[in-house]
């Protein structure tokens, strides 16, 4: 019996990896997480059915929200009647999950931005992606900054860093953000 004992402690020990036999293998890589990697549904498109569902409205805010799934895409879309829609475009297959009108006052505050906005989502994104050549665009919203109006985006580049990059709303020049 008791030699019964000392075999399966031994065994348990040498399974466990520290009975001094073969050295162990590493513990897996952890899984990145799905913000780092493209979603199907990409930033451009997202960007398209929030404007089409929001009235043929100017996507003012669109960011990739999803610390567990279901990972969706947040996006503020300012309507031509002035509402501000918030809208949940789900990033997996496209459809719009949910929308609701915002206050009125951050419909003001958003339709302030839109004025000195002549880029608009695309030129932006298009402009960030220049920046951030061969990574993917994450966030991106309107904001008042220095006196003008910027896009402040959001990229994750090859090496899966996050960078933030401001994109001038009136001529696209970019700046790196550190």
């Amino acid at each position: 019996m008791r030699l019964t004992s000392v075999l399966l402690v031994l065994i348990t020990v040498t399974a466990c990896g520290n009975g001094g036999g073969t050295a162990s293998s590493p513990p897996p890589a952890p899984t990145p997480s799905a913000l780092f990697t493209p979603p199907p549904v990409a930033f451009d498109e997202a960007a398209g059915i929030a404007a089409r569902d929001g009235r043929g409205g100017r996507v003012t805010r669109l960011h990739l929200y999803g610390p567990q799934p279901p990972i969706v895409w947040l996006a503020a879309v300012l309507g031509g009647d002035g509402v501000l829609a918030e809208l949940r475009v789900d990033a997996t297959t496209g459809k719009v999950v949910d929308r609701q009108a915002a206050d009125p006052e951050a419909a003001g505050t958003a339709a302030h931005l839109v004025a000195g906005d002549e880029i608009g989502v695309a030129g932006a994104r298009e402009a960030a992606a220049k920046a951030v050549p061969g990574g993917w665009i994450t966030a991106a919203g309107l904001e008042e900054r220095r006196g003008g109006v910027v896009w402040a985006m959001e990229a994750v580049d090859p090496a899966r860093r996050t960078r933030k990059i401001e994109v001038d709303a009136a001529t696209a020049a970019t700046r790196i953000v550190p």
